[in-house]
């Protein structure tokens, strides 16, 4: 279903893209155009349940939504109305400007509410959707979808195999386990990581006969590929079904089914489905004892052969916790999972007085008065109306795959990145339908054949949440590419053969005087300062191997890490650096803009780096600093002299490649033993002579550090 206010919004923006006088007053495109005016109408169309309207309002995290109702029930002011989404239209193929067959994209955004008047409002989300003419593929492909929900002949099933999720999962799982299948039978690099059981984890639940039992590998050969299970948990109801020393002799003797979460039975029916009979769930085939670890480290550090020997790994990805189910939202395959037919009403060329409207009158103005201003009332008479004709069109959510994969609840979590790569396939169980990944295909029951939009899985991210022990949440994939790197060692997140390039990584957060700051260090020692894993928050690992190694100023002389255990992939308890390169005292002055950000002028050796014409601006100081952990002032390490940098690359003879100087604070003044501040990055090329320049003068002290070189560079220690 596609509400009435997406259909005429689409109609407006698709006659004006065709229009030959918006090629002239739009060279760039058709401006934004008004969608939802105010919050009722967007709320109505979500009661409607639009297919549009409900992708743009789940594309949002629950808190997002809270905010976005916050703002538009509480604005500031009512004498101008506001639109709360605005959509704007790209064209495939502009050569194509006029004709029939196009493929269009859609981007909706949706908005916060703006403040005082003239205010740009912040965009909160925004969703891309593709209108496609139909073509007998598509067609085709929409009737064997609905065959398969609609027209599905129910067989008896046994109480044990019976689907619990809903009136469609039947044909849900009938299709995954034709994916699965498919999978097995003709995909080479599948098979060579997954289908026969080579490896087994310590542990494993077997389910026959309505009963679930915990075996012990080594004494009892699972007869059958085992699968695992990606989810959310660590809530308090989940405590209650967890393997510890108490619950341990039970799960070994067997438990009903019917006793475990629901989440639980629902994946164990799933695996039963596809002929599998043994799984590997965390919560239940690892001991959780709080106050005995040693089993849990010892599987942590397995984490690689468990998912990457499964037959398939089943992710509850929308699922809050066990006690949640796969599925979490009500499904309507006719309407919500399927690609929608929409009809809409279309000129071939421009009715639109628009002839007297700048390309660039728009780009600053609120969408409500954007919309008053390109799209005024039509005046036509019957003689010069123009003719339109019903147009057909696919309309495809090309955000499905980021909003229910991606960027799904349990795809998040750092623990997850390496189960999702790791395991040779994954059933995703999505907000409202299925998904399938594996090593050569991705599918969804929308896209049942792989046929999905190159744009809908292309430019995918996914923003992950780690947790304190974030080491050990990727050490399978750590140990995946040492494999592959063949004698490289990885240190704590780093490769050692690229330590240079690699020590340079950049915290991304906006800075801001006063407020909580984005990133910070764990209360518990995780790795040390120069390790990215030493911080909590948004960040861009060190440069490419690409970079010469000739640019490089520093040289790592030798590396020192020690481990909770064995495994040098795992938890960290401990490590240095030496560093050896060109020491430089230095000295930060704090510069805040009128939005509160911070940023800092530099000095090297008492010699300013600062240029006078950037004072109106601060976001073009060079160069430019980037804390680790912010702090609001260096008043204390100026009076103390404890604040020092490197330059550890250089920016190259030619042109446009930046500077990256190391910034650390002196801790040990005896030992020349420094932890890492963050890193500057100098952008202009006459500020990259100005550094290079600096010397420090022959009359002050030799700075910290473990050794001073005839050619003037230091070695320190860096923890």
């Amino acid at each position: 279903m596609i509400c009435s206010v997406c259909k005429k919004t689409f109609e407006l923006l698709i006659s004006l893209a065709r229009s030959p006088s918006s090629a002239r007053v739009y060279p760039k495109g058709p401006p934004d155009a008004s969608h939802h005016g105010d919050i009722e109408s967007f709320k109505s169309s979500l009661e409607q349940k639009c297919y549009v309207c409900t992708a743009m309002w789940e594309s949002l995290k629950p808190g997002e939504r809270k905010d976005w109702e916050n703002t538009w029930m509480n604005r500031v002011w009512d004498d101008d109305p506001k639109s709360v989404s605005v959509a704007s239209i790209g064209v495939t193929t502009p050569s194509a400007h006029l004709g029939y067959d196009q493929d269009y994209t859609i981007c909706l955004r949706l908005y916060l509410s703006p403040g005082p008047l003239g205010e740009i409002p912040k965009i909160l989300t925004q969703t891309f959707f593709l209108l496609e003419p139909p073509i007998a593929q598509r067609s085709s492909r929409r009737k064997r979808l609905r065959k398969l929900f609609l027209e599905r002949t129910e067989e008896p099933e046994s109480a044990l195999t019976r689907p619990v999720l809903g009136l469609t999962t039947a044909a849900s799982l009938d299709l995954a386990k034709s994916w699965v299948n498919n999978c097995v039978a003709h995909h080479a690099q599948c098979k060579i990581y997954a289908n026969q059981v080579t490896w087994l984890p310590t542990r494993l639940l077997y389910f026959t006969a309505g009963t679930v039992q915990l075996i012990e590998t080594k004494e009892t050969k699972p007869t059958t590929p085992y699968m695992t299970l990606t989810h959310r948990w660590g809530f308090a109801d989940e405590e209650k079904m967890m393997l510890n020393k108490r619950t341990y002799p039970s799960l070994r003797g067997g438990i009903s089914l019917s006793s475990m979460p629901k989440l639980f039975q629902e994946v164990i029916n799933v695996a039963l489905h596809l002929g599998v009979n043994y799984i590997w769930i965390d919560a239940l085939c690892i001991f959780q004892d709080k106050d005995d670890q040693t089993d849990w480290h010892q599987e942590a550090s397995q984490m690689q052969k468990v998912y990457s020997n499964s037959f398939c790994n089943i992710s509850a990805a929308d699922a809050t916790s066990c006690s949640d189910t796969l599925f979490s939202q009500p499904r309507n395959p006719e309407e919500e999972i399927l690609p929608q037919t929409i009809y809409l009403n279309l000129v071939p060329a421009s009715p639109y007085s628009v002839s007297s409207i700048s390309s660039q009158s728009s780009s600053c103005l609120p969408s409500s008065i954007v919309a008053r201003l390109v799209f005024p009332k039509l005046a036509y008479t019957a003689k010069t109306r123009p003719k339109t004709r019903i147009e057909s069109f696919t309309l495809t959510d090309l955000s499905l795959w980021s909003n229910q994969v991606s960027q799904a609840l349990v795809n998040t979590r750092a623990w997850v990145l390496q189960e999702r790569v790791l395991a040779p396939r994954v059933l995703h169980f999505g907000r409202r339908q299925l998904f399938w990944e594996c090593r050569c295909s991705e599918a969804c029951e929308a896209f049942p054949f792989g046929d999905l939009p190159s744009r809908m899985i292309s430019g995918e991210e996914a923003g992950l949440s780690f947790p304190s022990d974030k080491l050990i949440a990727i050490s399978g994939l750590a140990k995946l590419f040492q494999s592959l790197a063949k004698r490289d060692d990885y240190l704590a997140g780093l490769w050692r053969h690229r330590l240079e390039a690699e020590l340079l990584w950049v915290n991304t957060s906006t800075q801001y005087f006063g407020a909580k700051p984005a990133t910070k260090r764990p209360e518990r020692y995780r790795a040390p300062s120069w390790s990215w894993a030493s911080i909590d928050g948004p960040l861009v690992p060190g440069l490419p191997t690409e970079v010469q190694d000739h640019l490089f100023m520093i040289r790592v002389e030798d590396v020192q890490l020690s481990y909770l255990t064995e495994d040098k992939t795992g938890e960290v308890t401990g490590g240095w650096l030496r560093l050896r390169g060109r020491l430089l005292e230095t000295e930060l002055v704090r510069v805040s803009d009128t939005d509160g950000a911070l940023w800092w002028m530099v000095k090297l050796e008492g010699v300013s780096m600062f240029d006078e014409g950037a004072l109106p601006n601060p976001g073009i100081l060079d160069p430019r600093v980037c804390l680790d952990v912010v702090q609001d002032d260096f008043k204390r390490e100026k009076e103390e002299g404890l604040v020092f940098s490197m330059v550890a690359k250089t920016g190259g003879r030619s042109t446009g490649g930046n500077m990256y100087m190391l910034l650390f604070k002196l801790v040990d003044r005896e030992k020349g033993v420094y932890q890492r501040l963050g890193i500057m990055v100098v952008a202009g090329d006459a500020m990259k002579r100005r550094v290079l320049e600096v010397q420090r003068g022959l009359d002050k002290p030799r700075l910290p550090c473990v050794e001073l070189h005839e050619d003037g560079q230091h070695s320190i220690i860096v923890i």
